[in-house]
């Protein structure tokens, strides 16, 4: 059995799983296993054992050592605002919610959201998601316990891959254009999320409930996505490593001066101590700098796989918004130059979806003639704008 331990801490939000016989601790030293700059001289430590979960804190913090229930939030420290919620990890696959490229997806506990999340400490419209032109925003809907993307509580933002949002306990990843919910089970209900296309509003007759049994609407022509999309450049490469060689040359001068000393004999054992002993000091700063080459090294290699992984991400993430681009101009394209199959349907059964295009259409006078590949309707461009920040 394993365990989700929620610390909420100075509107920032933090994560640990926690399994049989195990402990976590929050706090600000590196041996912690969630290190929190803020928290001072603070620690907590959320202890699982037999079903049992023990939460003890150190000060300043007055909460006492005490059993800690599953699904309440249980304040510790109010000045902080620190609390902390445990709740149990099912053990299922990640959800999936893939986002069109035009949608509103309304997150919370009531069931007409179009994720519902029975959870008493989510608010019934909690926030919602939108993808606008394949670009996704999230907006909290002022809920009782916030959002937080990346553990920081927000209003609003816009999301990019590999983002984390937090509502207390439920844990959103997005990954491209879709939406991964970890570790909820049956906890979670996700609905059909339909595009939002301008074609498809009801008249006012059909509001009323009355019945239309032939009409031809005007032509409402959806619009290709125009705005451009603009590939950011890659961070910038780290310099090349180097070793630092500028001791070398004092600790070979040092030793010359006692190898001449004891070749020449002439040295009396005062000289010959004193000499070694100038040694002493371009010897440790040698070992000092090769300590610190290999510190440097380290860090320059753990630079340049940081700067790889996120721009491969960020690579994926600009890659699945140029595909929902390219789904949409292809719905729209098969919309407006149906099959001649289709066209003969329509009128055989006297749909309402008949148009004509006009003059003022700017598709007017095309004629579909066959298959084959059209264009992307949105440049792609590599600008020179701002590198992305590792």
């Amino acid at each position: 059995m394993s365990v989700l331990v929620t610390l909420l801490h100075l509107n920032k939000i933090y994560h640990a799983e926690l399994q049989d016989k195990m402990t976590v601790t929050f706090g600000n030293h590196k041996k912690d296993s969630v290190m929190i700059s803020e928290m001072n001289a603070s620690q907590i430590s959320v202890k699982l054992k037999n079903n049992r979960i023990v939460v003890d804190t150190k000060l300043p913090m007055s909460f006492k050592t005490q059993d800690c229930p599953k699904g309440q939030i249980v304040i510790l420290y109010q000045e902080s605002r620190t609390a902390i919620l445990v709740t149990d990890i099912a053990e299922c696959p990640d959800q999936e919610l893939k986002l069109p490229y035009q949608a509103t997806v309304s997150i919370g506990r009531k069931q007409e959201n179009n994720v519902s999340i029975a959870y008493p400490y989510i608010s019934g419209k909690h926030c919602v998601i939108r993808s606008e032109a394949g670009i996704l925003h999230v907006e909290d809907l002022k809920s009782t316990n916030g959002v937080y993307l990346n553990g920081s509580q927000i209003t609003k933002a816009v999301l990019k891959s590999g983002d984390i949002i937090s509502l207390l306990n439920v844990r959103i990843i997005v990954k491209d254009s879709c939406l991964y919910f970890k570790g909820l089970g049956d906890v979670v209900s996700i609905r059909g999320i339909a595009e939002e296309k301008a074609y498809q509003k009801e008249t006012a007759a059909e509001k009323k409930g009355c019945s239309i049994k032939y009409k031809r609407s005007p032509r409402t022509q959806a619009m290709l996505p125009d705005k451009e999309i603009v590939l950011a450049s890659a961070p910038t490469k780290a310099a090349k490593f180097e070793k630092s060689r500028g001791m070398l040359a004092s600790l070979l001068g040092s030793g010359a001066m006692v190898a001449s000393s004891l070749t020449m004999g002439a040295a009396s054992p005062a000289l010959l101590a004193a000499r070694a002993a100038m040694l002493v000091m371009p010897v440790s700063s040698a070992v000092s700098m090769r300590n610190s080459n290999g510190r440097r090294k380290k860090k320059l290699e753990e630079y340049e796989l940081l700067r790889q992984k996120k721009y491969f991400d960020y690579i994926s993430e600009q890659k699945a918004r140029i595909d929902a681009v390219a789904e949409q101009q292809r719905d729209i394209l098969i919309r407006e130059n149906p099959s001649p199959v289709d066209c003969l349907q329509n009128v055989i059964n006297t749909n309402r979806n008949l148009w004509e295009r006009m003059p003022g259409d700017r598709d007017f006078l095309d004629i579909r003639v066959g298959m084959g590949y059209e264009e992307l309707c949105v440049p792609v461009k590599q600008g020179h704008i701002a590198e992305l920040s590792v």
